[in-house]
Protein backbone atom coordinates (compact mmCIF):
# COMPACT_ATOMS: atom_id res chain seq x y z
CA UNK A 1 0.00 0.00 0.00
CA UNK A 2 2.90 2.41 0.74
CA UNK A 3 4.24 1.90 -2.79
CA UNK A 4 0.87 2.95 -4.20
CA UNK A 5 0.87 6.16 -2.13
CA UNK A 6 4.37 7.07 -3.35
CA UNK A 7 3.30 6.56 -6.95
CA UNK A 8 0.32 8.86 -6.55
CA UNK A 9 2.20 11.58 -4.65
CA UNK A 10 5.81 12.20 -5.73
CA UNK A 11 8.40 12.64 -2.99
CA UNK A 12 8.83 16.36 -3.84
CA UNK A 13 5.13 16.95 -3.14
CA UNK A 14 5.54 15.62 0.39
CA UNK A 15 7.88 18.48 1.36
CA UNK A 16 5.96 21.06 3.41
CA UNK A 17 6.45 24.72 2.56
CA UNK A 18 6.88 27.09 5.51
CA UNK A 19 6.68 30.84 6.14
CA UNK A 20 10.39 31.05 5.31
CA UNK A 21 9.61 29.90 1.75
CA UNK A 22 7.11 32.72 1.06
CA UNK A 23 8.12 35.07 -1.78
CA UNK A 24 6.67 38.39 -0.63
CA UNK A 25 5.58 41.32 -2.79
CA UNK A 26 5.83 39.55 -6.15
CA UNK A 27 5.09 41.01 -9.56
CA UNK A 28 1.59 40.55 -10.93
CA UNK A 29 1.29 37.19 -12.70
CA UNK A 30 4.64 35.79 -11.52
CA UNK A 31 4.99 32.26 -10.08
CA UNK A 32 5.47 32.42 -6.32
CA UNK A 33 4.95 30.88 -2.88
CA UNK A 34 2.33 32.45 -0.61
CA UNK A 35 -0.15 31.79 2.16
CA UNK A 36 -3.80 31.05 1.29
CA UNK A 37 -6.08 33.84 2.57
CA UNK A 38 -9.42 32.07 2.89
CA UNK A 39 -11.37 28.90 2.21
CA UNK A 40 -10.73 25.33 3.35
CA UNK A 41 -6.96 25.70 2.82
CA UNK A 42 -6.71 29.00 4.77
CA UNK A 43 -3.25 29.50 6.26
CA UNK A 44 -1.63 26.86 4.02
CA UNK A 45 1.62 27.94 2.37
CA UNK A 46 1.61 26.82 -1.27
CA UNK A 47 3.38 27.32 -4.57
CA UNK A 48 1.36 28.48 -7.58
CA UNK A 49 2.38 28.90 -11.19
CA UNK A 50 2.17 32.40 -12.63
CA UNK A 51 -1.32 33.52 -13.60
CA UNK A 52 -2.47 36.98 -14.79
CA UNK A 53 -4.12 38.95 -11.99
CA UNK A 54 -2.59 36.97 -9.09
CA UNK A 55 0.35 37.90 -6.85
CA UNK A 56 1.72 37.50 -3.31
CA UNK A 57 1.29 40.63 -1.17
CA UNK A 58 3.94 42.22 1.05
CA UNK A 59 2.30 40.39 3.98
CA UNK A 60 2.77 37.03 2.23
CA UNK A 61 -0.87 36.32 1.28
CA UNK A 62 -2.04 35.27 -2.17
CA UNK A 63 -4.12 38.14 -3.57
CA UNK A 64 -6.33 38.55 -6.62
CA UNK A 65 -6.98 41.65 -8.65
CA UNK A 66 -3.61 43.17 -9.40
CA UNK A 67 -3.26 44.92 -12.73
CA UNK A 68 -0.50 44.50 -15.24
CA UNK A 69 1.55 47.72 -15.52
CA UNK A 70 0.51 49.99 -18.39
CA UNK A 71 2.70 50.01 -21.48
CA UNK A 72 5.24 52.85 -21.61
CA UNK A 73 4.23 56.08 -23.36
CA UNK A 74 5.59 56.93 -26.82
CA UNK A 75 6.95 60.18 -25.39
CA UNK A 76 8.14 60.04 -21.78
CA UNK A 77 8.06 63.20 -19.66
CA UNK A 78 11.25 65.25 -19.83
CA UNK A 79 12.39 68.76 -18.86
CA UNK A 80 11.71 71.38 -21.54
CA UNK A 81 15.11 72.44 -22.94
CA UNK A 82 16.32 75.96 -23.73
CA UNK A 83 16.41 76.88 -27.43
CA UNK A 84 18.45 79.16 -29.66
CA UNK A 85 17.07 81.09 -32.67
CA UNK A 86 19.29 83.52 -34.65
CA UNK A 87 21.73 83.79 -31.76
CA UNK A 88 19.00 84.55 -29.23
CA UNK A 89 18.63 82.23 -26.27
CA UNK A 90 15.16 81.47 -24.93
CA UNK A 91 14.62 79.56 -21.73
CA UNK A 92 11.38 77.99 -20.52
CA UNK A 93 9.91 78.70 -17.10
CA UNK A 94 12.05 76.84 -14.56
CA UNK A 95 10.71 73.34 -13.93
CA UNK A 96 8.58 73.25 -17.12
CA UNK A 97 8.19 69.71 -18.45
CA UNK A 98 7.12 68.08 -21.69
CA UNK A 99 4.32 65.74 -20.52
CA UNK A 100 4.22 61.96 -20.85
CA UNK A 101 1.93 61.20 -23.81
CA UNK A 102 1.21 58.81 -26.66
CA UNK A 103 1.44 59.85 -30.31
CA UNK A 104 -0.05 61.85 -31.91
CA UNK A 105 0.14 64.81 -29.55
CA UNK A 106 1.49 68.37 -29.74
CA UNK A 107 2.70 70.62 -26.94
CA UNK A 108 3.91 74.24 -26.83
CA UNK A 109 6.52 75.58 -24.42
CA UNK A 110 6.70 79.33 -23.84
CA UNK A 111 9.81 81.30 -22.88
CA UNK A 112 10.04 82.74 -19.39
CA UNK A 113 9.09 86.45 -19.61
CA UNK A 114 10.98 87.14 -16.36
CA UNK A 115 14.22 86.53 -18.29
CA UNK A 116 13.43 89.39 -20.71
CA UNK A 117 12.80 87.18 -23.73
CA UNK A 118 9.76 86.03 -25.63
CA UNK A 119 9.35 82.90 -27.68
CA UNK A 120 7.61 79.63 -28.15
CA UNK A 121 8.78 76.13 -28.94
CA UNK A 122 6.40 73.71 -30.71
CA UNK A 123 6.82 69.98 -29.99
CA UNK A 124 5.22 66.91 -31.56
CA UNK A 125 5.02 63.47 -29.98
CA UNK A 126 5.81 60.71 -32.49
CA UNK A 127 6.21 56.95 -31.95
CA UNK A 128 9.98 57.66 -31.77
CA UNK A 129 9.67 60.30 -29.02
CA UNK A 130 9.47 64.11 -28.74
CA UNK A 131 10.47 66.11 -31.86
CA UNK A 132 10.91 69.89 -31.93
CA UNK A 133 8.87 71.19 -34.89
CA UNK A 134 9.69 74.91 -34.83
CA UNK A 135 10.74 77.63 -32.44
CA UNK A 136 10.71 81.43 -32.21
CA UNK A 137 12.73 83.63 -29.90
CA UNK A 138 13.08 87.40 -29.47
CA UNK A 139 14.63 89.54 -26.81
CA UNK A 140 18.12 89.34 -25.38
Amino acid sequence: MKALVLLLFPVAALAQLTDADITRNTECGAPAVGQVWSGPRKGTVEHRDGKPGYRVSAEGWWSVGCKMPPPPKDCPAKPAPSWLVDGRLCQPVQGRMLPSRNAPFTHDVKADPKLMNAGIQHWRCTPDGWVSVRATCSGR
